[in-house]
């Protein structure tokens, strides 16, 4: 199930404006059509991760993000969920912007 939370711009400014050392999960994609194109996480801060792709070639055309709170241990977890629930929905496909699919015993428990 994808986040449940207002597509927010994804501009510098916006970034900018977010809470430093926020841990969780966060979409990145187009609001219009609510199009996830990547799905991440991070234990240590959310805004990072974001500055960081705001940086990234692939995430040019990417114009908006949403964002869920965990903590720092569920972060993984989280991201994991977010990425079964995509795959299951997108016939066993991942967000086109994920490269990196998780593999073995991180996919197991969770539902598929």
């Amino acid at each position: 199930m994808p986040i449940k939370a207002k597509w927010i711009p994804f501009t510098h400014v916006v970034v900018e404006a977010l809470s430093i050392g926020e841990a969780g999960v966060y979409e990145i994609g187009k609001a219009r059509g609510n199009i996830v194109l990547y799905i991440g996480k991070s234990d240590a801060s959310i805004r990072d991760r974001l500055r960081t792709h705001k940086k990234e070639t692939k995430f040019r055309g990417c114009t908006h993000f949403r964002k869920r709170r965990t903590s720092p241990d569920d972060a993984k977890s989280a991201e994991d969920r977010l990425l079964s629930a995509y795959k299951k929905l997108h016939g066993d496909k991942l967000p086109p912007l994920n490269k990196n699919e998780p593999s073995g015993d991180q996919w197991k428990g969770i539902l598929y």
